[in-house]
Parts: C-alpha cells; structure tokens; sequence
C-alpha cells in the first residue's frame, strides 16, 4: 500500500477516521473482550496506520463516550451510575494507561440495550463523516479486512458487528466478493 495515511481527521485518509471506524466495529458488541483486544494487537495499527496505542486509545475512549452520551438529553444509556462512568473514563483518559483496558469499559458497554446501540453505532453523526474523509480505494479495502478481523476475533459476528460492517461496506460500495478478490491479490504478492 502506498503511503496515503495522513495525519489529523480533518484531512482525507487520516489514521483517526480509521481508528474511529475501527472502534465502532470493537464497541458494537457491547463486550470488549480479551479476543478483540488480541486481534487490535495482532494488527500493529503502528504499523499500518502509524498510529500508537495512546493515540487509538484515546479514540477508543472518544467513540465510547459518543455511544454512551446522548447530545439532547445529556445522558448516556448505559445502567451505570454517573459517577462509575466518570470514574471509568478517567482511567481511559490516563496517558499511561495500557491499550489492554480493565473490565470497567466493558462494563459501561455491557449493560446497554443493543438495539439502542446498534442506533448509535449507525446515527450518520458518529461514523459518516470518517468514513467519508477516507477516500483511498486501497485503505478502504485494508479497513474493511481489519473490520472483519476485529469482529470476528471471538469467533462469532453479534448483529450490531454485521449492522457497522454492512454500513461501512454500504456506504463505500464495497462487496464481499471484491474484498476477497483484493485480499487473495495482496497475498499473493
């Protein structure tokens, strides 16, 4: 892949948009589990996207906090207690926190109705405008693949991982049969 990752998710093609398209598809189960943490792992977004675990992280805990505030209400949907959400967030907030988060996000995911957060996940105000300012054919299809890695990471796809998947796939005319053909091509050279 030629070198089309930019900085900042105000340009096109930014490693935020992706790492913000990336969390969407590790939130939609409602269980940011052991598995998926793995496979985030296995993916050396450094790497790919010149991201670090501080930076994806820090995403990480912007798109969860999106998911669990509601803009007209001012309240999130999760059952937990205001001041246990802010207790969380405060340690997702820490610069020298591990990518590996404690059970305390989980929690904040868990206890939501999944059928409201499959709403959220796909509300045109959190995904959207990323997956717009990702313009590149090429980085298009690697998200696609790293999506399909995330969610499947613990061996089963949850209806709101196929609802972000079919969005993402959707909105950029992307099918499954020319994804696969990319990623046979890009084995076998």
């Amino acid at each position: 892949m030629t070198n089309v990752i930019t900085a900042g998710s105000a340009a096109a093609n930014s490693a935020d948009d992706v790492s913000r398209i990336l969390s969407a598809v590790l939130l939609a189960d409602g269980d940011l589990d052991a598995p998926e943490l793995h496979a985030l792992d296995t993916l050396q977004l450094d790497r790919l996207l010149g991201i670090s675990r501080a930076r994806f992280r820090a995403t990480l805990n912007d798109v969860c906090r999106e998911l669990l505030n509601d803009g007209r209400t001012g309240q999130g949907f999760s059952m937990l207690d205001p001041e246990r959400i802010s207790a969380v967030m405060q340690i997702l907030r820490s610069s020298d926190a591990p990518l590996h988060f404690s059970a305390t996000l989980i929690d904040l995911m868990h206890d939501t109705d999944p059928l409201q957060l499959e709403q959220k996940l796909l509300d045109p105000a959190l995904l959207d405008a990323a997956l717009d300012r990702v313009v590149d054919p090429e980085l298009r299809r690697l998200t696609c693949a790293m999506l399909l890695h995330l969610a499947y990471a613990d061996g089963e796809l949850h209806r709101n991982e196929i609802a972000v998947l079919n969005h993402v796939m959707q909105r950029w005319n992307i099918s499954l049969d020319a994804l696969d053909a990319a990623l046979r091509r890009q084995r076998l050279a």
